[in-house]
C-alpha cells in the first residue's frame, strides 16, 4: 500500500482537480498487496474519518466494503458496527448492498444485539431507529399508517406490532412509553379500519 497516492488524492480533490484525484485514487487502490493491508488501512481510516456517511464510492467499493463484508460474513462485531455507520454508502450502491442481503441499519443493529444482548449503546441506537421509523409511519395520520412509501397492509401492521414489543423491551427507562402508546393506539385504530374495509 502506497499512502502517498491517497495523500495526493486528498490534496487534488481539495483543489477541485477531480480527474487527477481520480487517477491518484486508482493508483492507491491498486497499491494494496493483500486483504490484510486493506484491513489495517480501513481500521485506521474509519477511526479518524471526519464522516463515514459519504465516502468516495471507488474507495468504499474496492477497499473499505470488502473488509467490512469479510467481517460481516464472519459475524464480526467491529464490521457490523461499521456497516451500520457507513450504511448511507450502501443505500446508494445496490450492487454492494445486495451482498449483505439488503439489510438496513436497524437489521444490522439487531444482529449486533444478538451478539451483545447487554450492550446499552446498541440498545439505545436500535431504539432510536425504531422510534424514528414509528414517527415516520404515523406522520400522515389520521389518513393512515405508512409502511415504506405506502399505506401499511394488515400483515405489515402485525409486523409493526412485533416491532413495538421490541421497542418496549429496549426502552427500559420508559423514555418513549407515552409516544409508543399513542402510536400503538393509532396503529390499532388503523387496523380496525382495514378489517372493516375487508368486510364491506
Amino acid at each position: 500500500m502506497n499512502i502517498k497516492h491517497f495523500e495526493d488524492f486528498q490534496k487534488l480533490l481539495a483543489l477541485g482537480k477531480r480527474a487527477e484525484a481520480s487517477d491518484a485514487l486508482k493508483l492507491f487502490i491498486e497499491s494494496f498487496s493483500s486483504s490484510d493491508d486493506k484491513l489495517i488501512w480501513t481500521k485506521h481510516y474509519l477511526k479518524h474519518a471526519a464522516t463515514a456517511h459519504k465516502i468516495h464510492y471507488q474507495l468504499y467499493e474496492h477497499v473499505i466494503f470488502p473488509v467490512l463484508l469479510d467481517g460481516y460474513q464472519r459475524n464480526d462485531p467491529w464490521s457490523l458496527r461499521w456497516l451500520v455507520r457507513t450504511i448511507t454508502n450502501l443505500y446508494q450502491a445496490k450492487k454492494l448492498w445486495q451482498h449483505i442481503d439488503f439489510k438496513n441499519d436497524y437489521m444490522l443493529l439487531e444482529q449486533l444485539l444478538v451478539l451483545y444482548p447487554n450492550d446499552e449503546q446498541i440498545k439505545a441506537e436500535l431504539l432510536s431507529k425504531k422510534i424514528k421509523w414509528f414517527d415516520y409511519s404515523v406522520h400522515e395520520w389520521p389518513l393512515g399508517i405508512l409502511y415504506g412509501a405506502n399505506g401499511a397492509t394488515l400483515n405489515e401492521c402485525y409486523e409493526i406490532i412485533e416491532d413495538i414489543k421490541i421497542a418496549r423491551n429496549l426502552d427500559s427507562k420508559n423514555t418513549y412509553e407515552s409516544f409508543i402508546k399513542e402510536f400503538e393506539d393509532k396503529l390499532l385504530e388503523y387496523m380496525e379500519r382495514l378489517k372493516q374495509s375487508r368486510l364491506n
